[in-house]
């Protein structure tokens, strides 16, 4: 065994028969070199590196977020079932409430028409009535009609009892022969237009029943059609029909019993 003295400091002492020491790892054919840490400086690492409490905490935020994601649907969903649900029990107490109830009857002024003879007028006012449900009849008393003009009484009188059963219509016919002194005020003063307004009152009592014959109740009704324009003729002596179609009255009824 022999050795050299060196020549300079950055030489090393040479043993023979002993490797030099290297900082490269040592090489075991069939294994691979163990991979050395990646620094990036002295005081930070790689966050890329995973660590077992990192995987854990990162599991757990996952598994708290598919739970608050199931929670949300199954809310939601029963949130809407329960309100789909609502809405049909309200549909269906509508239904029965709406079958269950009477609806007013329908008035209409179809035609008013004076002719004056011998110092006379003949009034016919022809009234429908219509009756708008599929499961009640209605059964009507003498209405007592009033018919004025500017709010002055011309002139009254009564229809005859009559009966409308489900989905029915029934004309009425108020007739009467007054003096012509009654209605000389608006002969001679029509609207710039030839028409004249009279307003047609009705009064009466009407039975209310199922058609099955199940209940049975009675109210009061009132009637007014007010504003009913009728054509003045060229000469002046009848009275047309109703200007612009049927006039549509208001109906009020009030149970009596």
């Amino acid at each position: 065994m022999s050795s050299s003295i060196p020549q300079n400091d950055d030489q090393v002492d040479v043993v023979q028969g002993f490797p030099i020491c290297s900082h490269e790892p040592y090489v075991v054919y069939g294994f691979p070199v163990m991979a050395q840490p990646q620094y990036i400086n002295s005081m930070e690492f790689n966050t890329s590196q995973a660590t077992p409490s990192t995987l854990e905490s990162q599991l757990e935020s996952q598994s708290h977020d598919n739970i608050t994601q199931g929670f949300c649907s199954d809310t939601c969903l029963s949130i809407c079932s329960f309100m789909i649900i609502l809405l049909i029990l309200g549909l269906f107490i509508f239904l029965l409430l709406f079958s269950s109830y009477a609806h007013r009857p329908i008035l209409d002024v179809e035609s008013a028409s004076v002719s004056i003879l011998n110092n006379t007028a003949s009034w016919n006012i022809r009234i429908l009535a219509r009756n708008p449900n599929k499961n009640f009849e209605f059964d009507y008393s003498e209405f007592d009609v009033r018919v004025s003009y500017r709010g002055e009484y011309i002139f009254g009188t009564k229809t005859i009892a009559f009966n409308s059963v489900a989905e029915d219509e029934t004309l009425i016919n108020a007739t009467a022969v007054v003096p012509l002194v009654n209605i000389s005020d608006f002969i001679a003063n029509p609207n710039p237009d030839g028409t004249v307004n009279i307003d047609v009152n009705l009064k009466g009592s009407v039975v209310v029943q199922k058609a099955s014959r199940g209940r049975v109740e009675q109210t009061s009704i009132k009637v007014l059609c007010k504003d009913v324009r009728i054509k003045v003729s060229d000469d002046e002596r009848d009275f047309g029909a109703v200007v612009e179609g049927p006039k549509k009255c208001s109906v009020k009824m009030k149970t009596v019993w």
